[in-house]
């Protein structure tokens, strides 16, 4: 955040806040301090000169969202988390069904524990006025890497975008420069996550996915998104697996782990033998429950329930997840994962 008032200034795209006060708030208003969103000046000090009036909308949308949050830390994320430190901890051959169902409940887990927080800080900051950028945008609905990009963790991946793959020449030029551009970026993303072969070589795999798209949609005349539900659907699920292999990478304690877990993936299909510690109940529900209304909301424009369902309906849904929480209270609790980074 530093370095973007810093850069922003440089670059005249910013005036300097005018208090030494302003700025300490703009750095470390506590809902976004330890883990994003990482917001920009040129958004958040405005709020901070202008007055600032909270409206019934500002309360009901906060609550929502971290009401949302907890849910998805708590009942999800904790839920699945002693899971996916099952199937992650390196210490015995997993099955095919161990392997796939570790991948798939790390990506929910790891996607619950970031959006959960970045729904509480967001919800936090708009009960006092303040409205923080957007962080997530339902990235696993993404056709494509392009779209993921623009949908996961939107604050730091537009960070990256403006301030270091425009700066080094952006999509522009010749294709062998616009392609370094690409990659150097996501190399310096998978540095940030931590000075760790894993963490660089899952930037990397995502830079070369992005690569082949742009490469891709360069030698098309038209470029048309599928219409079709089926296509979209099978568009969607395939991109999916894509992520899922690189949260793979991601996970793992090294790289032979991760080949290791990928092997048993492509070669033991057929060994449906659950060998990994399964959720509780709780979680398991709630999981079901979340999906149904991420994808709810999500062929809704991102309205909240209250908003498109009667009162009786949503009444019983908040409750239901006001159930969930208080009986994962119980869980083992596990911090928040992108404070490690």
């Amino acid at each position: 955040m530093s370095m973007t008032y810093t850069i922003d200034i440089y670059k005249s795209r910013l005036s300097p806040a005018r208090k030494l006060s302003e700025y300490a708030l703009y750095v470390s208003f506590f809902p976004k301090i330890l883990a994003g969103p990482i917001e920009r000046a040129l958004n958040f000090l405005p709020q901070i000169t202008q007055q600032r009036e909270i409206k019934k909308e500002d309360i009901r949308t906060g609550l929502h969202q971290i009401f949302m949050g907890f849910f998805k830390k708590i009942v999800i994320a904790d839920g699945v988390a002693q899971s996916v430190n099952y199937a992650f901890a390196g210490s015995y051959r997993l099955s095919w069904t161990g392997a796939v169902v570790g991948t798939f409940l790390f990506a929910i887990q790891i996607y619950c524990d970031f959006s959960g927080y970045s729904d509480i800080a967001i919800g936090s900051a708009r009960l006092l006025g303040f409205k923080l950028m957007q962080n997530f945008n339902y990235p696993y609905f993404s056709l494509n890497p392009s779209q993921f990009w623009g949908r996961w963790h939107i604050s730091l991946s537009s960070w990256f975008r403006d301030y270091v793959f425009f700066p080094l020449g952006g999509p522009y030029g010749k294709t062998l420069r616009w392609l370094r551009n690409i990659m150097v970026t996501f190399f310096v993303t998978g540095l940030w996550h931590g000075a760790g072969w894993t963490y660089i070589i899952w930037g990397l795999y995502h830079g070369s996915l992005l690569s082949i798209h742009r490469l891709k949609e360069s030698l098309r005349k038209t470029r048309k998104k599928p219409k079709n539900p089926f296509k979209r659907a099978i568009f969607t699920f395939g991109f999916f697996i894509l992520t899922c292999i690189g949260w793979i990478i991601f996970r793992s304690n090294t790289l032979n782990q991760s080949l290791l877990f990928i092997k048993t993936i492509l070669t033991d299909f057929g060994n449906f033998k659950m060998n990994i510690i399964l959720p509780a109940e709780t979680a398991l529900l709630g999981l079901a429950l979340f999906l149904a209304i991420e994808f709810f909301t999500y062929n809704n424009r991102g309205q909240r329930l209250d908003q498109l369902l009667p009162s009786t309906i949503w009444t019983a849904i908040y409750a239901g997840i006001i159930f969930l929480i208080t009986m994962s209270l119980s869980n083992v609790p596990t911090g928040f994962i992108y404070l490690t980074f």
